[in-house]
């Protein structure tokens, strides 16, 4: 007597779990997790606001770091701000993805854009990146469910940045 034996593979496949994100426009506040070791206060959680859309990228500044600033500090970032969107997408963005490939598009958020959270970190740090951004909260429960970098608001002004 033979016996046939059936293989059944059973793979796992993650929930593609639909990320509803609200119309984005400036002023929005969004509360977004940090990494606790590069914050200079060893936040896990900070609330920004929308300040600058430019072609490809959001620019979210952390609210308490904001309000520290005068009326002229505010007009250097912003200039900075206008300086580093016109150089990210048109140098530093084709860079990267012509060496590492591209973000997934248009990601969890459903946006092509890029979301770039500026806040203060300790001394020495420039920014990082956090993967689990990428996916759903039931995956990552940190995940700020975009495609984002975050970037030490102390060097904002300054042109090493790029």
């Amino acid at each position: 007597m033979s016996r046939r034996l059936k293989l059944i593979f059973v793979g796992i496949a993650f929930l593609s779990l639909p990320v509803f994100v609200s119309a984005v426009s400036l002023g929005e506040k969004v509360d977004f997790f940090v990494d606790p070791t590069y914050d200079f206060s060893q936040r896990e959680e900070i609330s920004a606001t929308l300040q600058k859309i430019e072609s490809g990228i959001y620019f979210y500044i952390d609210d308490e770091w904001l309000k520290t600033l005068d009326y002229q500090e505010k007009q250097r970032v912003e200039q900075a701000l206008a300086s580093l969107g016109t150089e990210f997408y048109y140098k530093i963005y084709p860079t990267l993805t012509s060496n590492y490939g591209s973000e997934w598009k248009p990601g969890i958020d459903k946006d092509n854009r890029i979301t770039i959270l500026i806040h203060q970190m300790k001394e020495g740090a420039g920014g990082y990146f956090k993967s689990g951004d990428e996916y759903p909260r039931l995956q990552v429960p940190n995940s700020n469910q975009r495609e984002m970098v975050y970037f030490n608001a102390d060097y904002i002004t300054d042109s090493a940045l790029k």
